[in-house]
């Protein structure tokens, strides 16, 4: 029998499903599939309203040596999810010897109200929230894939902050849509300064990172196709997404300056403020040193 010798090892995992009517159920253990059935899942007639999926495990300590794993660990996992599916509520209960001790994540509109959370009152500008979906392939030679591209992002000269999601995972690193994101605010901003002169002849052009000093932005896209640049899932390479995404802000960003044309001003002169405070910035630094290898 392996590893399914007895009904519950001291390390098991069991799965129960309710959809569709009915009820399935798995038990694991040591990664073996221990249900005892030939179709490997239990099926029994459900007819309550609640549905979902339930699991419950116990880990095998030959595997994971540590399991002190904090609680600020699942809060932040918990949180995350929330923000990025909208209306579903995350309940989180630890039992301790005080009792149970329970903490909820609930966002009605998402990435949008989580937006507020974090810039308050600082705002420089109005909130924006843009969705698109668009269809494509990362090569000529690769199938088609659709993907849903939801933004939320507001200036402020006190808050700062940019994250990406995919599929409903936080992208620690970014990939695609980072570039995507930098790619379209350089690029109109630039612009826009460009346009309206507000360079010195002999200035050069911002970067993202003068952007970044004054952005608040959260991106949620969802894929039937992701490649991730490693197991670690923190970082997409998907070249369609990153092309997609990137024409797609640079349109939006276009229309909501010419839309918005005091706010235009407001990010604009914003960003060239935090580009000459970088570049001063970086002259004293260089001025103390050539002074102190004098």
């Amino acid at each position: 029998l392996g590893t399914c010798a007895t009904q519950y090892s001291s390390e098991y995992m069991d799965v129960t499903v309710r959809r569709d009517g009915a009820e399935y159920s798995l038990h694991f253990e040591k990664g073996e599939n221990c249900t005892g059935t030939k179709t490997g899942f239990k099926k029994k007639k459900y007819t309550g309203t609640d549905t979902g999926t339930k699991i419950r495990w116990r880990p095998d300590l030959e595997v994971f040596t540590d399991i002190q794993i904090p609680e600020t660990y699942y809060l932040d996992v918990l949180k995350r999810q929330a923000v990025v599916n909208p209306k579903l509520r995350f309940i989180f209960r630890n039992e301790t010897p005080e009792g149970i001790k329970e903490t909820e994540f609930y966002y009605e509109n998402g990435i949008s109200d989580y937006l507020k959370e974090i810039v308050g009152d600082t705002a420089l500008t109005t909130e924006q929230v843009w969705s698109a979906q668009r269809t494509g392939k990362d090569r000529e030679d690769k199938p088609e894939y659709k993907v849903k591209m939801k933004v939320a992002f507001v200036f402020s000269n006190k808050v700062q902050l940019i994250q990406h999601y995919h599929n409903s995972s936080w992208l620690e690193h970014g990939g695609s849509p980072d570039k995507a994101m930098q790619a379209a605010f350089t690029n109109q901003i630039d612009g826009w300064l460009k346009a309206n002169s507000k360079y010195n002849k002999t200035e050069g052009k911002i970067k993202f990172t003068d952007i970044a000093d004054c952005l608040v932005f959260i991106s949620s896209n969802f894929s039937t196709q992701t490649s991730y640049e490693n197991q670690t899932k923190k970082s997409i390479t998907n070249k369609f997404i990153q092309e997609a995404m990137t024409d797609w802000l640079k349109h939006q960003l276009e229309v909501y300056f010419l839309e918005n044309p005091d706010e235009a001003v407001k990010i604009c002169e914003q960003v060239l403020i935090n580009k000459r405070a970088r570049e001063n910035a970086a002259k004293a630094r260089d001025t103390i040193l050539s002074l102190i290898h004098i």
